[in-house]
C-alpha cells in the first residue's frame, strides 16, 4: 500500500497477482476501485501529490514499469521495454521515479527517470547483489535502498545522490543503515526523518 499527502490510502486487492486491482481507501473505510483493469501488478508506488501511480506489470517473460495518471488511467505511460524491473519509488518532490532492473546473474541496477522532462531513464547505481531503491529525499539527496546479503538476507542501506545531474549522477557515501540476520527488504523513513519502519521475517513471517 501507499499513502498520498492528503492521507488517502491506495492498495491492491485480489487473491493472486493475476486478479489484482487497485483501490482507494478513504478515512471512513470506504473503498473505491480504480479503473486500471485486472493485470499482473507486481508492486507500486504513489506519487507524493497522489496524481500518479507507478507499477511494474508482468506480461509474458518481461516485467516493465508503467505510470498511470489517476485522473486519466486509460493512457498509461510505459517507462521500460523488456527485462525484469521492480521496486518503484518516487522522489519526495515528485519529479523523479526510481526503480530497479534485475539480471539473471543476480546483479542489479538502480535507474531514475525525470518524469516532468520526459528525458530517458539513467543508471544511478550498479551492484553485484540484488537490491531495490526504496525512498529518495530530494532536499538532502538521501537514498534508502535494500541490498541482498547471501547469508543474512536483505540489509537496509543508505547513500547520497543529486538526481538533478541526470545521467551524471552517481550514488555516493554508501553506508549500512540496518543489518541483522533477518531479511528486511522494504522500509520507509518518516516525513520528519526521525523514524524508520521496515518489514522483517524475524518472527518467521513477513
Amino acid at each position: 500500500c501507499d499513502i498520498a499527502r492528503d492521507g488517502t490510502l491506495v492498495f491492491v486487492t485480489g487473491t493472486s497477482d493475476e486478479t489484482a486491482r487497485f483501490g482507494w481507501l478513504d478515512r471512513d473505510g470506504e473503498i473505491t476501485h480504480l479503473d486500471l483493469g485486472l493485470r499482473t501488478f507486481v508492486a507500486f508506488s504513489l506519487s507524493p501529490d497522489g496524481r500518479f501511480l507507478a507499477t511494474p506489470i508482468t506480461e509474458g517473460r518481461d516485467t516493465d514499469i508503467w505510470i498511470y495518471e489517476l485522473q486519466r488511467p486509460q493512457t498509461p505511460a510505459r517507462v521500460t521495454f523488456g527485462g525484469f524491473h521492480n521496486a518503484t519509488a518516487w522522489s519526495s518532490c515528485g519529479r523523479y521515479l526510481l526503480f530497479g532492473k534485475y539480471e539473471a546473474d543476480g546483479s542489479s541496477a538502480f535507474l531514475a527517470k525525470d518524469v516532468r522532462s520526459g528525458a530517458p531513464s539513467f543508471v544511478i547505481h550498479r551492484s553485484d547483489a540484488d537490491g531495490a531503491p526504496l525512498q529518495y529525499h530530494t532536499p538532502s539527496g538521501e537514498l534508502l535502498f535494500s541490498s541482498v546479503d547471501t547469508e543474512r538476507g536483505s540489509d537496509l542501506m543508505g547513500g547520497t545522490i543529486d538526481l538533478s545531474k541526470g545521467d551524471g549522477a552517481t550514488l555516493e557515501n554508501i553506508r549500512t543503515v540496518r543489518a541483522t540476520r533477518y531479511g528486511e527488504p522494504f522500509a520507509a523513513i518518516s516525513p520528519d526523518r526521525e523514524w524508520i519502519v521496515a518489514n522483517s521475517d524475524e518472527t518467521g513471517r513477513w
